[in-house]
């Protein structure tokens, strides 16, 4: 108890300064709040009342920036906040603000807008982070959308130039939508390693092959990535093979742990024994019904 106490009173009174995305990074902890004269931007913290200030105020007045996913990348921190021309000029929809890739070292000239796209906010069924930063610290994984490539899989490496996407993932052309071809709907990035397994559509011009799923289309599926155009990859396997209706069946990939670099437990839908847990080894070839594999059919109905 007698270690425990108020940092520092934000808001003077009886107002809240509603303290959120806490990120610690050293011996220093950023996160945001919202003031009057500044509204919701970003602060850090060394524990101290002197040292708790507000970092910088992105969307300068009484404007929010309103900063979300704050992320440890090294010594720096990664974070989506919006801006006026994330506000005025969306990617997506031109009627609905968006909050674009930011990072900061702690100091006002340290923090600064590197990317150009929002990324997922709502509808996201993974429980990790949406920003997944590599094990050797060198680059950062994250959904971002764009008029080429829509939904698709980005990367970065905290500056401007190393911030883009990696690769149309799925390039199916599309009409009547923002972008040229459909989005990804990757789900459940996990890192492993260096290197990120995640879900998302695999389709014809993808499989190249008509005599899966749907003629070609395999639906939600399990994908590879290290970073690269080329190392980014659907493993070659219709793992939730059958349909759903008029639909090809999909892994249901989720809830995934891995145990270390190469090894991944997770659930899925192998298409025949429903939703069980299942196992895939990064260090071996991916092979039908061995890598990945179900583990065991606990309820064999």
């Amino acid at each position: 108890p007698t270690g425990t106490k108020m940092v520092k009173d934000i808001v003077p009174g009886a107002n809240g300064s509603n303290p959120q995305w806490l990120c610690a990074v050293g011996n220093k902890c950023y996160f945001t709040a919202t003031t009057t004269a500044q509204g919701t931007e970003l602060w850090v913290s060394d524990g101290t009342d002197a040292g708790t200030t507000l970092v910088k105020d992105v969307y300068s007045g009484t404007s929010s920036s309103t900063p979300i996913l704050l992320t440890a990348f090294g010594s720096k921190v990664l974070f989506f906040a919006m801006d006026p021309d994330s506000e005025l000029l969306p990617v997506i929809d031109a009627t609905k603000p968006e909050k674009w890739l930011w990072i900061t070292d702690g100091t006002a000239a340290g923090t600064t807008r590197i990317g150009d796209t929002p990324t997922k906010e709502t509808g996201y069924d993974g429980l990790g982070g949406k920003i997944i930063v590599t094990k050797d610290l060198s680059k950062a994984f994250f959904i971002g959308y764009s008029a080429d490539f829509n939904e698709t899989l980005w990367i970065t490496d905290g500056t401007i130039i190393g911030t883009k996407p990696i690769k149309d993932i799925n390039p199916r052309l599309v009409t009547g939508s923002f972008a040229k071809t459909a989005p990804a709907a990757i789900e459940w990035m996990t890192l492993m390693g260096n290197k990120i397994i995640f879900r998302a559509e695999t389709v014809s011009e993808v499989t190249k092959n008509t005599s899966l799923g749907l003629n070609g289309d395999i639906g939600s599926e399990i994908w590879v990535s290290d970073g690269t155009a080329a190392g980014t990859n659907w493993i070659g396997i219709d793992f939730a093979v059958g349909m759903t209706g008029a639909a090809p069946k999909p892994t249901q990939f989720a809830w995934t742990l891995p145990i270390n670099d190469n090894l991944l437990l997770f659930r899925a839908d192998d298409g025949v024994h429903d939703v069980e847990p299942c196992v895939l080894d990064l260090s071996k070839p991916f092979v039908a019904l061995s890598n990945p594999k179900i583990v065991f059919d606990y309820n064999n109905w």
